[in-house]
C-alpha cells in the first residue's frame, strides 16, 4: 500500500492586532470634557480590578462579574486611620461581603475615605513626584497609566459535567 498522503501545512495563526482604545486619548492630551469623572486627593491605595479577587484569599471587587464590561475602582483617601485600613483589608480577606453601596462595596462602616467607581475607562494621574505603582502586582514605571475595557476578548469554558460558556 500507498504511504498516507502529507498532512496539510497548517499556517500559523497571525495575531489579531491589538484593540483599539477608542475611549481613551494618548497620555499627553487632556481627557475630553464629557462623560469623565475626575477624583483629586491624596490616595493611599488606588484598585482597579475586573475581576472579584485581587488574590486567591483577597475577595477585593465582591461586585465584580467576569462579563459586566467594567473596571471596578475601589479608592483609599490619605487620612484614613491605620485601623479602618486593616477592617477594610481583613473584610477583602474574610470575602464577608454584603451588597455594595456607592460609599464602600465592603461589609466594614462606610468611611468618607473609601469609594467605590464603576468605570468602562480610567487614567490614574499623579499629582506627586514619587510614589510606587504596580499592575498585576508588578512594579511599573511611576507616572501616568490608563486602561479600558475591551469587552468579549476571549471565551472561558468552565466544568466538565455543564459546560458553560462566557464571553466576556
Amino acid at each position: 500500500p500507498d504511504p498516507p498522503p502529507p498532512a496539510p501545512l497548517r499556517r500559523p495563526k497571525v495575531p489579531s492586532p491589538p484593540p483599539t482604545d477608542s475611549l481613551l486619548p494618548p497620555l499627553d492630551q487632556p481627557l475630553p470634557p464629557q462623560g469623565w469623572v475626575s477624583v483629586e486627593g491624596e490616595f493611599v491605595l488606588v484598585l482597579a480590578l475586573y475581576q472579584t479577587h485581587l488574590g486567591a484569599d483577597l475577595l477585593a471587587s465582591p461586585q465584580a462579574a467576569p462579563d459586566d464590561g467594567l473596571i471596578h475602582l475601589t479608592l483609599v483617601r490619605g487620612g484614613i486611620s491605620r485601623a479602618a485600613l486593616l477592617r477594610l483589608l481583613l473584610a477583602m480577606e474574610r470575602g464577608a461581603a454584603p451588597a455594595p453601596s456607592a460609599a464602600c462595596p465592603y461589609p466594614a462602616p462606610p468611611s468618607p475615605f473609601v469609594s467605590y467607581l464603576p468605570a468602562v475607562a480610567f487614567r490614574l494621574q499623579p499629582l506627586s513626584a514619587r510614589g510606587t505603582l504596580t499592575v498585576d502586582g508588578e512594579l511599573v514605571p511611576y507616572g501616568p497609566l490608563q486602561a479600558q475595557v475591551h469587552p468579549s476578548m476571549a471565551r472561558v469554558i468552565v466544568g466538565d459535567s455543564a459546560v458553560r460558556v462566557t464571553r466576556f
